[in-house]
């Protein structure tokens, strides 16, 4: 556990009091004086571990927190200082872990090796030369990616390797630098939440509505002269031949460049775009949904997640959508997909047939939890479904309600009978529609704020 408060510091000695293997994991350096004093107070010695801030870094979104400016841990020569502080008080025995965390998805195993390297030979200074020789594990942190886009590559949705190669390269390292050093090798652990939780469960949506994407003026062009426009700005690109020195760094004809690169690329995504909707018509899916609520990732750092259908699975899918949810905010639409799609392919709304579901796949890791409310649509309901051996059969083992608006309003600190209901009441009352609106209101507020019993019109 990290930590840097007394009182949950109080309570990690508890846990080691019950016989708990409770191990205190140092994030600063002052932390330790704080672990020290608890300890004396309570006569129960702690197991602690240090935080490494390691200088291997990774590419992408998560490694901005990672390297010699990250966020987290202490540098190797401040770990250093902690176990003499440790030694000096003769009780250099309390340690026993180095941790480290280079960021999220790493993408590669040759970030794995170096990372696992790195934090090696720091393990392996602290059991030599600081002798630290009670030291037993080196926990990897998380950083296991998931594979999101199916392309086992190295792009942002993906990582170019599986679990096999992942623990191949970590062990690989460490064996190579421990005995390099002549150091017993540690106990491994790691702690890669996104890619134990993410396949644990699936966002179910239901559709309420299908209409059809209105075309913009630029998409009345045809697929031709969408070409004789990319053309003739190619033609107008004429090359810059400097005369002098000062010329070669005008930054005018920079800008003139950038400007004119920007609108071929512009150009060329409305081709793309044209090829797509030659053949089929963009149709808005109206969604059961808050993207905040309930893919706050994908808003907030483009994740993008595989989507299917999980309705009429025998038949083939006919119409390119988006997604689009039921709130008011202007950024509640779902518009890009795995492998670089603009739309999804999607059954045409038939209320003969049924309700229409589409699944959000590998949604298991930060999605629901990591919402704030926004807009009180909180969480979904949740259905618990577990296989048997039977010929792939399931049963449901537990359906849980997700939280109603009474619930979602009293998180705000509203007292939702003194705030709300007895406010309506006294209005309807004054207007003599109490009786008309009672049932309504009770349903308002005893019921989750998603539409239910929706029955969504044909696809036209």
């Amino acid at each position: 556990m990290a930590t840097r408060i007394p009182p949950t510091l109080a309570l990690a000695l508890a846990a080691r009091a019950m016989g708990l293997n409770a191990i205190i994991v140092l994030e600063m350096e002052e932390e330790l004086d704080i672990v020290i004093e608890q300890s004396s107070k309570l006569s129960v010695e702690p197991v602690i571990g240090v935080r490494a801030k390691l200088l291997t870094k990774i590419q992408g979104h998560f490694g901005s927190t990672g390297g010699k400016h990250g966020k987290f841990g202490l540098l190797a020569e401040k770990i250093y200082e902690v176990a003499k502080k440790l030694k000096a008080l003769n009780k250099l025995h309390w340690l026993k872990l180095l941790h480290f965390h280079v960021g999220s998805m790493i993408p590669t195993t040759d970030n794995v090796f170096d990372a696992a390297s790195e934090a090696s030979d720091i393990y392996c200074t602290l059991v030599k030369e600081c002798g630290a020789e009670m030291m037993t594990t080196l926990d990897c942190g998380g950083g296991l990616g998931v594979d999101y886009d199916g392309t086992r590559s190295c792009t942002p949705m993906s990582v170019a390797y599986g679990l096999e190669e992942y623990a191949s390269k970590v062990v690989q390292a460490v064996q190579n630098r421990c005995d390099y050093h002549g150091v017993p090798h540690p106990v491994l652990c790691t702690e890669s939440g996104r890619a134990m939780a993410s396949h644990h469960s699936m966002i179910i949506l239901e559709a309420l509505s299908a209409t059809p994407e209105p075309k913009d003026d630029d998409d009345e062009a045809t697929t031709e002269q969408l070409h004789g426009r990319i053309r003739d700005l190619s033609s107008k690109l004429m090359p810059f031949k400097a005369e002098t020195a000062a010329q070669m760094c005008m930054p005018s004809h920079a800008v003139h460049v950038k400007k004119h690169g920007i609108e071929m690329y512009k150009m060329g995504k409305k081709l793309s775009k044209r090829v797509i909707t030659d053949a089929h018509t963009t149709y808005n899916y109206h969604m059961n949904l808050s993207v905040f609520s309930l893919m706050p990732d994908y808003w907030g750092i483009e994740q993008l997640f595989p989507m299917i259908p999980v309705s009429r699975l025998n038949e083939k899918p006919t119409h390119q959508a988006t997604l689009v949810d039921i709130t008011c905010d202007s950024d509640g639409k779902v518009k890009n997909f795995i492998r670089e799609a603009d739309t999804l392919s999607l059954h045409p709304l038939d209320p003969k047939l049924g309700s229409y579901y589409v699944a959000v796949l590998l949604s298991g890791a930060y999605q629901e939890v990591l919402s704030s409310k926004h807009n009180l649509f909180g969480g979904p309901s949740l259905v618990r479904v577990v296989g048997t051996d039977h010929g792939g059969t399931f049963s449901v083992e537990t359906t849980l309600l997700g939280p109603t608006t009474e619930e979602l309003i009293g998180t705000m600190r509203y007292d939702v009978k003194h705030d709300i209901s007895s406010v309506i009441e006294e209005w309807a009352r004054d207007k003599k529609v109490w009786e008309m609106v009672e049932n309504h209101v009770e349903n308002g507020l005893h019921t989750m704020p998603y539409l239910l019993d929706y029955r969504p019109p044909p696809t036209v």
